[in-house]
């Protein structure tokens, strides 16, 4: 071989060999570029890592604040069980049911035709014995006649039996008139509990002064009960449910029909489990109506607690996105 074809050999390799170095240069200038990449993200990870966490933290208490906080105010969920008749079976259901069982009573519905001591009735006696258990009991009302010349023959009957005349009026299904107010303020009645009639809600959450208006629904009807009591849980309020003997249907207690009885266990059963659980309580009507007044007055201000304090989240999230930005401009220009 001549010097000349050594001299292209050479020139050969040698370009050759540069090719390669300059391939080796950027493949080991890429695996850099590479490894500084994953290094200022894992650096810039690190960094934000505990402003992102802050971040889901106030993302969190902003979505539930309101909740939480109403949850920590007094309860303010109330239901009552009416007994329309006190026929001598409600005794009976008292002493097996609530006596030794149960932490709350019911409210009985007296009336001319049914005090107790009545054929077929609850005796005085019993009455009496029930009411020490924390039953309570009220004026009902057919909407027959002129109520207040009732309202006066009732408050005789109570006088003459020595109980005390009661703060409440129980209607009878489409008797309640908002007209008849003035009536039931002037033998001092504090409460009308109807069935919805004006369009009345059943569930009362205000409490304005005059008469109080809770309303009330029978016990299974077609499920609305357990859709009653739901809403009264989750959103607050009073409300009650009606149980007879006569009625027929759903809302009869027959304690010769074995399905029925099971059913009014039940429903006992699932309002204690609810009081237990703190969700509702069982109560008089003047205690649960001043409970009412303070939930009303303390969630006006926890309300407005809870307005300023999503102000608050609103801004330290937007401070929080400022200061990640600013990180990955320092990392990632």
């Amino acid at each position: 071989m001549g010097s000349s074809s050594k001299i292209k050999t050479l020139i050969a390799v040698a370009l050759v060999l540069t090719l390669l170095a300059g391939i080796l240069a950027v493949v080991l200038a890429d695996r850099g570029a590479k490894a500084d990449e994953s290094k200022r993200l894992a650096d810039f990870e690190a960094e934000t890592e505990p402003l992102v966490m802050e971040r889901q933290d106030l993302n969190i208490e902003y979505t539930n604040i309101e909740r939480v906080a109403l949850n920590s105010l007094e309860n303010g969920s109330y239901i009552g069980i009416v007994f329309s008749e006190i026929d001598g079976e409600l005794y009976d259901l008292f002493s097996y049911h609530f006596k030794d069982r149960l932490t709350f009573g019911a409210m009985m519905c007296l009336s001319e035709g049914a005090m107790p001591g009545g054929e077929g009735l609850i005796t005085t006696d019993e009455f009496l014995e029930m009411c020490t258990f924390g039953w309570q009991y009220a004026v009902y009302w057919d909407g027959e006649g002129d109520l207040s010349d009732y309202l006066s023959r009732m408050r005789a009957l109570f006088v003459d039996r020595g109980l005390e005349f009661p703060d409440t009026v129980v209607f009878r299904q489409g008797a309640y008139s908002a007209t008849l107010d003035s009536v039931l303020t002037a033998h001092g009645v504090e409460n009308a509990i109807h069935h919805g009639e004006e369009n009345r809600n059943i569930v009362e959450r205000t409490v304005d002064s005059g008469i109080w208006h809770p309303g009330i629904l029978s016990w299974n009807t077609k499920g609305y009960s357990n859709a009653l009591l739901v809403e009264v849980i989750n959103h607050g309020g009073v409300a009650f449910f009606e149980v007879n003997f006569s009625g027929g249907g759903e809302i009869c207690y027959d304690i010769t029909n074995s399905e029925r009885v099971e059913a009014f266990g039940r429903m006992l059963d699932t309002i204690q489990s609810c009081i237990n659980s703190d969700e509702i309580a069982v109560t008089d009507l003047a205690t649960a109506r001043a409970g009412r007044e303070r939930y009303l007055f303390c969630e006006e201000d926890m309300l407005a607690y809870v307005e300023m304090r999503r102000a608050e989240i609103l801004a330290r999230m937007n401070e929080i996105d400022l200061e990640i930005s600013a990180v990955y401009s320092k990392y990632f220009g």
